[in-house]
Order: C-alpha cells, then sequence, then structure tokens
C-alpha cells in the first residue's frame, strides 16, 4: 500500500511552504493578511507582501492591545505614526545625533501644525498649503531647501504607511512640483582672499580675538568640518610625519528638553570623512604654537568627553577623550555652536571698527560678510580651485565621496595618502595667517 502524505489539521502554508502563525493567511495575489480579535473586539485586518515584517507587526501590535495602548489606523495622527517609525525602523539604525535631528526637524515644521491631522485624512492640498505657509510666515519663514528636507520626512512616512496598508496612496508624492522655491534662504558664501586675510588680521592683533587665531588657521588650511577641529587631539597629529588624522567628531547633545545636554563624540560624519591630511606649513605652525601656549599656561582640559560608540565606526573610539587641541577659557573644548558664536562677535566688532575708520579716513567701509564656521570648508575649497587642484583631490581633503575611489582605504593608512599629499606645495601658496 502506497503511503500517503501525512495530512497536518489546522496548519496553514503559505506558496512557499512556509507554516503561517495564528491570525495570519495568504491571498491568492501572494499578500499575506493579519486578522485579529481580542476580548470581542475585531481588529482592521492589515496587509502586508512581507511575511516576516507582518509577523513582527502583528506581535507587537498583540502586546500593545493588550496593554491598552493600540491605535487604529483610522484614527491614527500623521504625529504618532512618525513617531512610531522613528522608534520601530530608525533609532537603531540612525547615528544619536542624526536620530535627534530627525525629531527637532519634525517638532519645529510639523508637529504642531499639520502632524495632529489623522493619517488617512490628509490630502496632497494639505500639504502644499502647509509648505506655503512655512515659506511665508512672519516668523522664521524656511528656505526651499528646508522644506525639501521635511517633504522627504512626511514622504517617507506615508510610503511605509502605504507599504503596510494604512493608506491607498501617499499624498506627498511629487507634491513639491507644485511649490515654488521662492525662499532659498541666505546663499552659502566663500570668503576672498581680501576678505580671509583681513579676517585672519583682525583675530591676530586683537586683545581678546588672538587667542582664537590658531584655530582659524587650523579651519581656513584644512577645510574641516568645526565639529572635526573641535574633537582633534594632540594624539590625532603626527609632527614628525605633518599628517593629522581626521576620524572623530564632536558635538552638544541633547536629547530630553528636561534634561542638560552634554558634549559627546562621535565617528565623523560618513565613512569618507574619515581621512588622513598632510599639514600645510601654517597649520603646522599654528598646532605646534597651540601646543605650545598650553604647555606655557599649564592649561590642561578639565573635562573627559564621553564617546558614543557605533557598529559603523571606521575607527574604533576610545570610550573617553580629553587630551583636546583647542581649548576655551575655561579648560574645556570648543563646540561648534561656540565657535560659531565667537564668529559672529568677531565680525561684529570688525565691521564696527572698519566703520570709525572708514568715517575718520572718509572713504567707504570694507565690510566682512556674514558668514559661519561652515563658510571656512567653503573658503578652502575655492582657494583650492582657484590654485587648480584636481576636483578629485579637493573632495578627499573635504571628506566627500570621490568617483571610483575608495576613500576610506585612502584616507585611514598614511601610506595611502600621497595622491593629496603632493598638494601641499601648491597650497603652500595660499595665505592664511
Amino acid at each position: 500500500m502506497a503511503r500517503g502524505r501525512k495530512v497536518e489539521t489546522g496548519v496553514k502554508r503559505d506558496n512557499k511552504g512556509r507554516i503561517l502563525p495564528k491570525g495570519i493567511s495568504q491571498r491568492k495575489d501572494g499578500r499575506y493578511i493579519w486578522r485579529y480579535t481580542y476580548n470581542g473586539v475585531t481588529f482592521k485586518p492589515v496587509y502586508s507582501w512581507d511575511l516576516q515584517e507582518l509577523k513582527r507587526y502583528a506581535e507587537e501590535e498583540r502586546v500593545k492591545i493588550a496593554k491598552g495602548c493600540h491605535i487604529e489606523p483610522s484614527n491614527i495622527t500623521l504625529n504618532e505614526y512618525f513617531y512610531y517609525c522613528q522608534e520601530t525602523y530608525k533609532k537603531d539604525k540612525l547615528k544619536e545625533r542624526s536620530y535627534k535631528n530627525n525629531n527637532d526637524y519634525w517638532g519645529w515644521y510639523v508637529r504642531d501644525y499639520i502632524g495632529k491631522k489623522r493619517l488617512q485624512s490628509i490630502k496632497p492640498d494639505d500639504l502644499i498649503r502647509h509648505y506655503h505657509w512655512l515659506q511665508n510666515r512672519e516668523d522664521k519663514p524656511i528656505s526651499y531647501s528646508t522644506t525639501v528636507r521635511v517633504n522627504s520626512m512626511i514622504n517617507e512616512v506615508f510610503e511605509r504607511a502605504v507599504k503596510r496598508d494604512l493608506l491607498m496612496k501617499n499624498p506627498a508624492y511629487k507634491v513639491l512640483e507644485d511649490v515654488s522655491p521662492i525662499k532659498m534662504g541666505k546663499k552659502k558664501i566663500a570668503l576672498t582672499e581680501e576678505q580671509q586675510a583681513r579676517f585672519m588680521e583682525f583675530v591676530s592683533c586683537h586683545r581678546f580675538y588672538k587667542y582664537h587665531k590658531n584655530l582659524f588657521t587650523y579651519l581656513f588650511g584644512t577645510g574641516c568640518r568645526v565639529g572635526e577641529a573641535c574633537a582633534l587631539c594632540f594624539q590625532d597629529i603626527n609632527f614628525d610625519d605633518n599628517y593629522i588624522t581626521i576620524y572623530k567628531t564632536l558635538y552638544f547633545f541633547k536629547g530630553d528638553e528636561n534634561v542638560k545636554g552634554e558634549k559627546r563624540i562621535g565617528s565623523t560624519k560618513t565613512e569618507n570623512s574619515t581621512r588622513t591630511l598632510p599639514m600645510l606649513s601654517d597649520v603646522r605652525t599654528a598646532l605646534m604654537e597651540q601646543m605650545e601656549l598650553q604647555k606655557a599656561a599649564k592649561q590642561k582640559c578639565c573635562e573627559s568627553v564621553k564617546s558614543v560608540h557605533d557598529v559603523k565606526d571606521v575607527v574604533p573610539l576610545e570610550d573617553h577623550y580629553n587630551n583636546f587641541v583647542f581649548l576655551n577659557n575655561n579648560d574645556t573644548p570648543y563646540t561648534p555652536d561656540y565657535v560659531t558664536g565667537i564668529i559672529k562677535k568677531i565680525i561684529k566688532s570688525y565691521n564696527k571698527a572698519e566703520n570709525i575708520n572708514a568715517e575718520k579716513e572718509n572713504r567707504k567701509p570694507i565690510l566682512m560678510p556674514d558668514f559661519s564656521s561652515h563658510n571656512t570648508r567653503h573658503t578652502f575649497a575655492t582657494r583650492c580651485k582657484e590654485l587648480k587642484l584636481p576636483k578629485d583631490n579637493i573632495s578627499r581633503w573635504l571628506g566627500h565621496k570621490t568617483e571610483g575611489n575608495n576613500t576610506t582605504d585612502i584616507y585611514i593608512h598614511t601610506e595611502n595618502w600621497k595622491d593629496i599629499k603632493d598638494d601641499v606645495e601648491t597650497l603652500n601658496k595660499m595665505i592664511i595667517k
């Protein structure tokens, strides 16, 4: 007698032969559906093409329903679904500061406005009106680039809602085609050679601001990000072989409004940002002078800054850092906001003095434009271009991705940085100090 296949009673399988858990079945079109009833209440079914994703969702929702914190898709707001997506999909994938930046942007431009509306009630016209209002409001209108970023966040939320069958269509899809870029924000500038020279001369001669001269020499002479400059430690500098290793950044983190913020060290913005840079002669002089100044003043950092580790770190970070190159009067490391504040004060002092001198000399004042620490990167890149450096080499200096190059391999090992080491002779023609 032929042996027949064992009959499985009460067991459901999908078209790939996988056993389906209780409450989940597969439709003829291949989609999976989860149905659930709790205490006599039947909840709206949820569909997904991904079985594993639906199983995870079902398990989470069962717990929420049992705790009484489940939200029906028909009632969920844009805010609620955004924070759900942040917690579920983003928290373990984004760096700490990126995760916080997302929440900050949402709080500034979405949460108290369209974020309160029900997810299923939002139409494309609602988003268009919201973006127009943000761009034209009297109090802090936003630029078009900020509008693009806000829409990108909203679009991602709706895409997930469509994927989970909470919505039929994404109302944010191509909605920016009907939003005019009427507010372009401040144009990013690079200082001219004359402006850069005037700025550095004013800083060098000022009785207070001359303390920061070496920092600005470093920023103008490397093109590094301000957070990377704040995180620079003396062990990152090799004076014998004349190079600097950039692999970390310093930032100020405040996760909760009621919690005091703190300085933290993290890995650089991207893998390409981890790099080894040869020192220009002015930069080398400034860093050696900074080291001698600290020794002469017996200045020692009184703050140990904690590192935030990430599995994607190209260079493993130490748990704490305290041997910082740039310290303020309180013997603590600079922060990016602190540097930006210094620049604003210097510009204000410079323009005030220039107006007085111009009036005395009966001439038109040559004022310093408003700029931030990030504009020092633009200035460095512009000087490089003026000196006819190859575009790929400029990208390597700045820590940007270059086409066809694994920049991590180039910068993390000192034996692989010869392609930009040759730039030093050309770049030394720049007048920084």
